[in-house]
């Protein structure tokens, strides 16, 4: 199994926030995942960075959106105003590309490896550090059984909902390597990076 394609990391700034400084200034950090010959994945990475070396645990994200093309991303990637009764009229910024450039998905051993090959679309190094972009270029990517009892993560009912012979790719564990990639094609599908190479 051997998967790859382009890749967009985005942040969101916060509620209001002209100017991103630290993470307090971001709401979310998204990957924008296309694959050669296959469907375009938006998901959303936990803690609104990627995993460094300097981590004390991995971290999770999830998907939260599959389609044919990225152009169907377009509207949860942009900026919106809406009213509240308390604060008045607010404003959502759109998303900002902080780096792009290439992915790839590939089976070493038991594990599946993510490999990213990004260059930064911003100029402010302290941000993409705190993003956690260019710490590391290599990953453990596994899938979650949706079926495995725990707290931590999306709500039973918020979980890819797998056809059997995925569901079968568990094999009544709790994590699975992301082959097929099948398993990341479902809204709901949460999956742990573990950071293992940079350089």
């Amino acid at each position: 199994m051997d998967a790859q394609g382009r890749i967009e990391i985005r942040y969101r700034p916060a509620i209001d926030v002209e100017e991103v400084h630290d993470l307090v200034d971001v709401q979310e950090l998204l990957l924008v995942l296309e694959q050669d010959d296959g469907p375009a994945r938006l998901a959303e990475i936990g803690r609104k960075r990627l995993p460094r070396p300097d981590d004390d645990s991995p971290n999770w994200g999830h998907v939260r959106q599959v389609a044919d093309d990225r152009g169907s991303f377009d509207d949860v990637l942009g900026d919106w105003t809406y009213e509240t009764q308390t604060q008045g009229r607010r404003h959502q910024s759109a998303t900002v590309v902080a780096a792009d450039g290439t992915w790839a998905l590939r089976r070493s051993g038991r594990s599946t490896q993510l490999t990213i090959d990004v260059e930064p679309r911003i100029d402010d190094d302290a941000v993409l550090a705190q993003l956690g972009i260019g710490a590391v270029d290599t990953f453990v990517l596994n899938v979650k059984n949706p079926r495995a009892a725990g707290e931590a993560g999306l709500e039973p009912e918020e979980r890819a909902g797998y056809p059997d012979e995925l569901q079968e790719v568990f094999d009544g564990n709790r994590w699975a390597p992301a082959d097929p990639t099948a398993l990341l094609d479902h809204v709901g599908a949460e999956f742990l990076l573990v950071p293992v190479g940079d350089g």
